[in-house]
């Protein structure tokens, strides 16, 4: 079929955007299946016996022009015009009638599909918001329209019996039920994306529409009313199974065999006329389409979400991938140089110091000190780059846990001592433990260190180590202002400030406690945190214990280890 798009037109919301030009050959083809389908179906609505003269409570025609001016476009309103023309012209009215009844129709479908292009429908059904613009807009509102001037017309122009009331609600339930049962799958199927299913899936749904049209035919047509329910887990698969696809046509096929049954007569309800027992029929099915709608949306859209949610999870996990070797690679551009002015420093302070002025020896210390708090984020960041990677080797060796604590103690003191804070240590005998030493004191003095800082003057700071079941224990605990519960489930995040640490101009960079916890977990371990404001925190590390390898000279001691990481 042959097109002609406008520009600008594309749409991400499966309206085909575009108008069929009159000059093109595509249009009077269309034009044709359109006007073709339209009367066919209007012919066979009228026809049946509940219907009265033009009015007739099966009305497919309304979803089959709503589909086509969505997908197609405007422009094809004549062959829904001229079908609805001819077809009331040779069903026993005036060529007036047929006329006032035509232009109803034709603004019926004109109406509906300004309607939902206005609010950005989609056809796909692709969310629940879809299914009730449809419902309301398309089914409800725009049908209003050809009732309206039909009913206005049948009555103007005949001497019937029925009143005007009854026949507009005749005529508007018609139309809104053709739209309910066979706009949705027009619209679900052309508009969504073409593809071969695979095998499988054609297999199931061709079963599944043999199921439901199985019991379909035995509740409608066999006698079988009185258990409805026996279709409802086909309904459902159908739905959840295929989607809105499916949703629709489980609710087109169970429309149409519903219908047929209570024109029939084969559906036992107590009614006067068959009219009313095939509207109170279809009123249930039109109930049952949108539930079906609704479900196949929500999981439609629920996978969308997922599908989203999933690509941003990776996106963001590449981002932060590149972010690490970004650090990692910085920080060993860095640590070099910051190495070497270090070196030169330290030989500076030492072989002039005698020499130097005491302003310059104190700005000699500035630089050194600062020197060396950038050395140590440079190692933060280097170790955390490198634990994300997975490339953190540990060099495990026997480790006497209380005497690494005892050493990494007394090379905290002295700053201690000068922020008035007191150490405490109590263990008990506890058996040797298989751990890499170096970082283990990096632990124990970023969990002392980070006691220190939040601690007031006058505060202590108490270190226990002891045996508990199959592994030891290592608790930090201090008497400082303690963690709002809001924040200690963001403590170990990495870069993470508290808002206190903030308010009060406390050092840090929010990686100690993160590395506090990837040490632990790298040793298999649990770290974990209880605190009350103005009570003070305890940081409990839990070790299993393992098979102890035999005593390796360490490549570092813990005191190198301290020295760069507090």
């Amino acid at each position: 079929m042959e097109t002609t798009l406008r520009a600008g037109a594309s749409r991400s919301d499966g309206l085909r955007g575009y108008c069929l030009s009159i000059r093109r050959p595509g249009y009077w083809v269309a034009a044709s299946v359109i006007a073709s389908a339209y009367a066919g179906a209007a012919k066979f609505g009228i026809s049946l016996p509940v219907a009265d003269g033009v009015i007739t409570p099966v009305w497919a025609p309304t979803g089959i022009a709503l589909a086509a001016l969505l997908l197609l476009g405007y422009r094809l309103w004549p062959a829904v015009a001229l079908a609805a023309f001819l077809v009331n012209a040779t069903s026993g009215v005036s060529l007036a009638l047929a006329a006032g009844i035509s232009v109803g129709n034709t603004l019926e479908a004109l109406a509906g599909a300004y309607l939902l292009r206005r609010f950005r429908f989609d056809p796909r059904f692709a969310r629940v918001r879809d299914v009730l613009l449809f419902v309301v807009l398309g089914a409800s509102i725009c049908t209003l329209v050809s009732a309206s001037i039909g009913a206005s017309v049948v009555s103007l122009g005949t001497d019937g019996d029925r009143s005007y009331a009854s026949s507009w609600l005749l005529w508007w339930f018609g139309d809104a039920v053709g739209a309910l049962m066979v706009a949705p799958l027009l619209l679900i199927v052309f508009a969504s994306p073409r593809g071969r299913p695979p095998r499988a899936v054609l297999v199931e749904g061709l079963a599944l529409l043999a199921l439901l049209a199985s019991l379909s035919a035995a509740i409608f047509l066999a006698g079988a009313w009185g258990y409805p329910y026996i279709i409802f887990p086909a309904l459902l698969w159908a739905a959840v199974r295929f989607r809105q696809l499916g949703a629709a046509a489980a609710s087109f096929l169970l429309g149409a065999i519903a219908t047929w049954g209570a024109v029939a007569g084969t559906v036992s309800l107590e009614t006067q006329t068959a009219t009313e027992r095939v509207q109170i029929v279809q009123v249930l099915v039109a109930l049952v389409a949108i539930s079906l709608l609704v479900v196949g949306s929500t999981l439609a859209e629920r996978e969308r979400l997922l599908a989203l949610a999933r690509a941003q999870n990776e996106r963001l996990h590449e981002l932060d991938r590149v972010k690490d070797t970004f650090i990692a690679s910085v920080s060993h551009e860095l640590r070099t140089p910051l190495t070497s002015i270090i070196g030169f420093l330290e030989l500076l302070e030492e072989g002039t110091k005698e020499g130097l002025a005491k302003q310059q020896r104190r700005y000699i210390e500035v630089a050194l000190r600062n020197a060396g708090r950038l050395h140590r984020l440079i190692a933060d960041l280097l170790f955390v780059a490198q634990t994300e990677a997975g490339e953190l080797a540990l060099a495990r060796h026997p480790v006497d846990l209380p005497s690494l604590v005892r050493e990494c103690l007394e090379s905290l003191r002295p700053w201690a001592q000068e922020a008035g804070i007191e150490l405490r240590q109590s263990d008990e005998p506890t058996p040797l433990f298989n751990a890499d030493p170096v970082r283990l004191a990096q632990l124990v003095d970023n969990l002392v260190s980070n006691a220190i800082k939040f601690s007031d003057r006058g505060g202590t700071v108490e270190v226990r180590v002891f045996p508990s079941g199959r592994g030891l224990v290592l608790e930090v605990s201090d008497s400082g202002r303690g963690i709002p519960a809001d924040e200690q489930l963001l403590v170990f995040d990495r870069f993470y400030r508290s808002a206190g640490a903030a308010k009060q101009a406390i050092q840090g960079t929010g990686l100690g406690l993160a590395i506090a916890k990837m040490i632990v977990e790298s040793h298999e371990g649990t770290i974990g945190l209880s605190s009350r404001p103005e009570s003070g925190s305890t940081f409990r590390c839990e070790f299993p214990l393992g098979p102890v390898a035999p005593a390796l000279p360490p490549s570092e001691s813990p005191g190198q280890a301290v020295g760069e990481t507090r």
